[in-house]
């Protein structure tokens, strides 16, 4: 959480280049980290032991969402 997409202010640049799989913030790298410390997660408090688990031992979906042992 927290990575360059969460720098991401109205009326900035981005530049997608599918064949490549990127999606590129156009904006000084600076910037972008004079942003994210101002940033803070705004979700809300995860509960759920499951819902903790999962997060913890399952892999991403690129990866087919399977549970590490």
């Amino acid at each position: 959480m927290g990575g360059p997409i969460a720098a991401v202010e109205d009326g900035d640049l981005i530049r997608i280049d599918v064949p490549k799989r990127r999606l590129d913030l156009l904006v000084d790298s600076e910037e972008i980290n004079k942003r994210k410390t101002k940033w803070h997660y705004k979700g809300k408090e995860i509960r759920s032991k499951f819902l903790l688990r999962y997060i913890r031992d399952v892999s991403p979906a690129s990866e087919g969402c399977i549970l590490k042992s």
